[in-house]
Order: C-alpha cells, then structure tokens, then sequence
C-alpha cells in the first residue's frame, strides 16, 4: 500500500512542493510500509490548521523496511515529469550499528520551488523503532491528488515519542508538542497507557529513564535558549518558557506510576 504525504493548509509557495512529494510516496512503492509520524505527522495530518511549522518528514516502519535509493530516486523522477518541480536525492546514508538508533536511512533532498530557488528537506526513516500504539489509518482528498490512504503513528504513539525524545535530545520544539497535546481540548492523553509504552521503547533502546525525578534540570537552560530563539521561526509567539516546562515537569511527575 503506497503511502502519501498529507499537504495540509500551506501557503501558495509551500504548497507546490508538498504536493510534489505528495506524488512520490502516493505514485511509488517507496513508501510501501512507512508509518507518517514526529512533529509534521502532527501540523500536516493531526492538527494542519494550528500546529507549529515542521517540513521534516519523520517515519517509523511496520514490517521489514524495504525502501531503497534506486526506489526513491526513481520516484523523483517521476514527480519531476509531473509537477515540473525538480526534485533530487542530495545525501542517502542508511545506517546499522550496535547501539540504538541500530538501523536508520537520513535522506536530504533538494528541489527547486518558486523563483528556481534551492530548497530541501529531509527524510529520517528509523527502521529499527518499537511501534507501541497501533498505527492509524487515515484517508485524504485533495483537488489536485487522487483520494489515498496512509498509515501514521497515533497521537498517543507521537507523545510517546516525544515524551522519549527529551531526555535522549532535548530539542525545544519537543518540548512544545508535548505541552500543546496536553493543553489541546480535542486530545486526552491517558497516562495509565502512555507509560507502560514509554518504558517499553524506553527499554528497546536501552534508555534508562525515572520520570518520578521530572524533566531532565541540566538541560533547562539549553532548551530556555531555543525556546528564545529558534521556536519562534516555527510557531511565532510560543508560551511562556517556564510556564511550559512546570506543566510538563508536574504531568509526569504527577502520573508517574
């Protein structure tokens, strides 16, 4: 089942090229058995009218990952004849190691948007991910894209995922798409659920985490200074920084088991 990047809502100069990509997982068997997920699961599927901005395209993987650079590359091509867009692999490293991330792709690629300017965007495939919610299954419309369907991590498996990545990385805009799904009416995370999952991925990648203990303290000034001065690039006007992180630090303190 060949997948498709949701476009959301874009502006008119963004929205040629998610279209574009559009067209390379819904016309291809690239992304066979891709699952859409990470922050641009949340702003292009989940929430397309009032999420932060994100162009990244995170996947987890269901099955045996069967993607390769010839498959992608010949799926650019495609889309170029079609859109008129080019479209180009610039960087495919696929990755095993002992230690996790053990088997990931990164993927950069650039094409060429309004005015032949140089963009890109990235690909990150983490092949090896423990799946710990059942994907969803979502099926999107478009006037310019045949009706398809595409699988995506749920929003409990997002916030699992999240709620991992900063105590592995720390980056601020987690830290923000926590918050908002805690804040947002439309979600109810359910802690009893989220934590037995969280320890379950946290255990497949050999993290050791006590979520009794809060946030992690020696990272507070470093995600402060993103907050500050990069979050702003992706969600104009973010809340207050320390307002943020009291509601998180006392929601997993809070629920911990």
């Amino acid at each position: 089942m060949p997948v498709s990047l949701v476009c959301g809502r874009a502006t008119p100069r963004r929205t040629t090229s998610t279209r574009g990509f559009s067209g390379v997982f819904f016309t291809s068997e690239y992304g066979e058995n891709l699952l859409f997920k990470g922050g641009t699961a949340l702003s292009k599927l989940y929430f397309p009218q009032s999420w932060r901005f994100s162009k990244d395209l995170d996947f987890g993987v269901t099955g045996q990952y069967q993607g390769s650079l010839d498959e992608l590359s010949a799926a650019l091509e495609m889309v170029t004849e079609h859109s008129g867009i080019e479209f180009t692999v610039r960087e495919h490293h696929e990755s095993r190691q002992q230690d996790y991330p053990t088997h990931y792709v990164d993927v950069s690629i650039q094409y060429r948007a309004v005015l032949g300017h140089p963009n890109t965007t990235s690909l990150d495939i983490m092949v090896d991910e423990r799946v710990v919610f059942d994907p969803v299954r979502h099926t999107h419309e478009y006037e310019d894209v045949p009706k398809f369907e595409l699988m995506a991590y749920s929003i409990e498996g997002i916030f699992v995922e999240k709620l991992r990545a900063i105590f592995q990385r720390g980056a601020a805009r987690d830290y923000y798409d926590l918050y908002q799904l805690l804040e947002i009416d439309s979600v109810d995370i359910e802690f009893e659920e989220v934590y037995p999952a969280f320890e379950a991925k946290c255990e497949h990648d050999g993290l050791s985490v006590d979520l009794a203990s809060g946030l992690p303290a020696d990272r507070r000034a470093d995600i402060r200074h993103q907050w500050e001065t990069t979050l702003p690039d992706l969600t104009g006007d973010p809340p207050a920084f320390d307002a943020v992180w009291e509601r998180l630090d006392a929601a997993i303190t809070t629920n911990d088991r």
